[in-house]
């Protein structure tokens, strides 16, 4: 998925299950969850680096260990002992909604089961195993990317509303 996606998509349901369970939800909150939504995705710079060296190649950056959710459950506990159980839950809600997220819609999918299997899970054909600019000409003629432009512009106002003028 898109990076507003990810944005997005997380941020505006943890606020809506916070204000239906009554639970505060502060501007530190939606940044524990917008960054641990965005997270496994800073391995892209890494791709983008690698790309600029070897041109021919195909970069799967899902390959990367940072799409193997495995890997956050040291920062998740982390995150709890240093800032408590409320930001640990919401890093790990945001980490696992970026990997639901790419399970559904991303190229390759997620290996759910690393390191005991290499198998990525998939649930998706639009855009199966296309990589790169091909995968974001492709992505950019579904309707879920309409969807996902007016759920990130409508992330953008409220997070400027309810926490950036208050």
């Amino acid at each position: 998925m898109i990076m507003q996606a990810h944005f997005s998509y997380p941020f505006l349901a943890a606020l809506a299950f916070a204000k239906m369970a009554g639970i505060p939800f502060s501007a530190v909150d939606a940044f524990f969850v917008i960054g641990s939504s965005m997270l496994p995705d800073l391995d892209y710079f890494v791709a983008m680096w690698e790309k600029k060296r070897c041109p021919e190649r195909i970069v799967a950056h899902h390959s990367y260990i940072t799409h193997a959710p495995i890997v956050y459950v040291p920062v998740v506990l982390a995150v709890w002992a240093l800032g408590g159980a409320v930001y640990a839950a919401w890093t790990a809600y945001g980490i696992l909604s970026h990997f639901i997220m790419d399970t559904f819609i991303a190229a390759d999918g997620v290996r759910w089961l690393y390191p005991w299997k290499k198998k990525f899970f998939c649930w998706t054909r639009w855009t199966l195993n296309i990589h790169g600019k091909e995968w974001l000409i492709q992505y950019r003629t579904l309707p879920i990317y309409r969807l996902d432009m007016i759920f990130f512009t409508s992330a953008v106002i409220v997070l400027i509303t309810s926490f950036l003028l208050t």
